[in-house]
Formats: structure tokens, C-alpha cells, sequence
């Protein structure tokens, strides 16, 4: 099944920088979209797409749903 989902300009939240999670992210990278990675570790790729600017990186383990913060939230919209 093939999902395309409008995301230009949207917030989309990864959690997990493992493979799945790389795998959404190269997928989201031809989206449009801002990029937001909570993972317990990075890698190369995930420092050259922060580096790039194309993805925001926050080195965090997720235990429950309350992650996302107004500081996130304000960050990453459009003005």
C-alpha cells in the first residue's frame, strides 16, 4: 500500500534514530517537512542531516507520551 500524505510545512515528530527510524526520516526528508528526532543516540547520518540543517536532533529517551513541550512546539511552527 502506498500512502501519500501532504507535509509541507508540517511538524513531524520521529522517535528512535534506529533503522525504522532512519528509514521514515530519508522517506520525510523528500516531504518538505520539519523534522523533529528524539533518540538515545545519533549517528553520522543523524549529525550530517542536523548539521544540514534538515532535521533537528534532541538527544532524549521517550518513557511516556508527555515529551513534547510548548518549547518545541513554539521552536518549530511557521511565524
Amino acid at each position: 500500500m502506498i500512502i501519500d500524505l501532504y507535509l509541507k510545512g508540517e511538524l513531524v515528530i520521529v522517535i528512535g534514530g534506529g533503522d525504522e527510524g532512519m528509514l521514515k526520516i530519508r522517506s520525510l526528508l523528500t516531504q518538505d517537512c520539519k523534522i523533529l528526532l528524539f533518540s538515545e543516540e545519533s549517528n553520522k547520518e543523524i549529525e550530517k542531516y542536523v548539521k544540514q540543517k534538515k532535521i533537528t536532533f534532541e538527544k532524549k529517551k521517550i518513557s511516556n507520551l508527555d515529551f513534547r513541550s510548548e518549547e518545541h512546539t513554539s521552536e518549530l511552527q511557521s511565524p
